[in-house]
C-alpha cells in the first residue's frame, strides 16, 4: 500500500489582558489560522480483497482515496471574572468563545460557540458548566473515499455520524 499526507499550517496567535473589574483581569485571546491536508492512499493491486488479516481495524478499505481539505478559522475567546472574596461567591467567571471556519468546497462555512460559567460558593467547592454549540467536518476518507467501499471496517459505531445506529450517537432521536 502506498500512503501519502501533507499538511501545511499557518496560525498567528495575540492574547492577554483587556483590562481589570472589580473581581479581577479580564483576558482574552485571537487566534487566525490555515491548515491544508492533501492526501493519497493507494492500496496495492495484490491486496486481497476478502481477507480480514489484511484490513486492520480502522483503517481504510480496499479503495483509493485521493482528496485534500483545507480550513480556514478566526475564533476569540474571552475569560471575564464577575465576582471574587464575596459571601456564596469564593469565584465566578464567565469564559465566551466564538469562532468562525470556513472549510471551502467541502463544507462551506459554519459558526461555532460558547458561553462557560465556573462559580465557587466556598473554596472546596466549584460549578462548572454551560452552553456550547459544536460541529464535526468530514474528514478526508469520509469526503473522498470511493462510493463502492466501505468507510469502516470491523469497528464500533461512529457516534458523530448521522447515519450511527447507536442509540446514543447523532440523530434525530437523540435530544442528547
Amino acid at each position: 500500500d502506498r500512503t501519502r499526507l501533507t499538511q501545511d499550517v499557518i496560525a498567528g496567535t495575540m492574547q492577554g489582558a483587556l483590562g481589570n473589574l472589580p473581581a479581577g483581569e479580564v483576558r482574552m485571546a485571537f487566534v487566525a489560522t490555515y491548515r491544508k491536508n492533501d492526501f493519497e492512499y493507494l492500496p496495492d493491486a495484490t491486496r486481497e480483497t476478502n481477507s480480514i488479516v489484511d484490513i486492520p481495524v480502522g483503517t481504510f478499505g480496499q479503495a483509493n482515496v485521493i482528496g485534500g481539505i483545507d480550513v480556514s478559522e478566526v475564533y476569540t475567546e474571552f475569560l471575564i471574572p464577575l465576582l471574587r472574596d464575596k459571601r456564596f461567591a469564593r469565584g465566578l467567571e464567565l469564559e465566551l468563545g466564538y469562532r468562525y471556519s470556513d472549510y471551502g468546497d467541502t463544507g462551506g462555512t459554519v459558526p461555532t460557540y460558547k458561553a462557560l460559567f465556573s462559580w465557587r460558593p466556598i473554596g472546596i467547592v466549584r460549578f462548572r458548566g454551560g452552553y456550547q454549540l459544536a460541529n464535526r467536518a468530514p474528514n478526508i476518507n469520509e469526503l473522498f473515499l470511493e462510493a463502492s467501499s466501505q468507510a469502516v471496517t470491523m469497528r464500533s459505531p461512529d457516534y458523530c455520524r448521522a447515519d450511527t445506529r447507536e442509540l446514543t450517537g447523532n440523530h434525530p432521536a437523540n435530544p442528547n
